[in-house]
């Protein structure tokens, strides 16, 4: 038997018709991820006593910066398999600047109050940022094709670590570290939810998440000083 000298081809075509967000470029996702920030990054909307600065300096070249590859393929005699990965990098900028503002907002007033005017130093040592979908579709041949897909977003899953330090009233300098636990679970996307809802909705959890994980480090950090 003479090998199949365009089975590449068709392992190729099988994938694509078994996986309906196949067909999504990365730049598409990218260019559709901008559009939920309507292309700018965010600004500090107020300074005050508590002065935040991330670890490493923020990238302001792109918003965000997805990969696409095809991480596993089945191929049987009547059912195919097939998974695709998608990971997104989103950048750092949006949650630093979140974290930053809800802070200097009324979740930090407890803070600010036990301060009697010392400068406050935050770094953001790491916070979760990026999320991954996975695309698991099926084909069954029998003499037509009958496909189906489980889609999935899967959340970054590291915690936020902030280190602080700044002096008492005597001039005595004081410092810490505190981790604030990262509780955003795995996502399933709903039947025939497009990739651009689920998204959409990632990026709203996302944000209300950063802003509820910011309140928690607010609460510890004034037990702390």
């Amino acid at each position: 038997m003479k090998p199949l000298k365009n089975f590449p081809t068709l392992l190729l075509v099988c994938s694509l018709v078994i996986s309906a967000t196949s067909c999504v470029t990365p730049e598409k996702m990218d260019k559709f991820i901008g559009l939920q920030y309507d292309n700018k990054f965010p600004a500090q909307k107020k300074k005050s006593e508590i002065k935040v600065t991330p670890s490493l300096p923020a990238d302001t070249s792109r918003i965000s910066f997805t990969t696409h590859k095809l991480t596993s393929l089945l191929p049987l005699i009547v059912y195919w398999r097939s998974t695709d990965l998608w990971e997104i990098k989103l950048n750092q900028a949006f949650a630093v600047t979140n974290f930053a503002n809800t802070l200097n907002g009324s979740a930090g007033k407890i803070i600010q109050d036990k301060l009697h005017g010392q400068k406050l130093e935050l770094t953001i040592e790491q916070v979760p940022s990026d999320f991954a979908i996975d695309a698991i579709g099926h084909i069954v041949w029998v003499i037509y094709a009958f496909s189906w897909e489980k889609d999935r977003i899967r959340p970054d899953v590291r915690d936020l670590v902030v280190s602080y330090k700044y002096q008492l009233p005597d001039g005595t300098p004081k410092s810490g570290k505190i981790t604030v636990k990262n509780t955003m679970q795995i996502e399933n996307m709903r039947y025939l939810q497009s990739w651009r809802s689920a998204i959409s909705e990632h990026l709203t959890e996302y944000n209300a998440s950063i802003i509820a994980m910011t309140k928690s480090f607010a609460s510890q950090l004034a037990k702390e000083i």
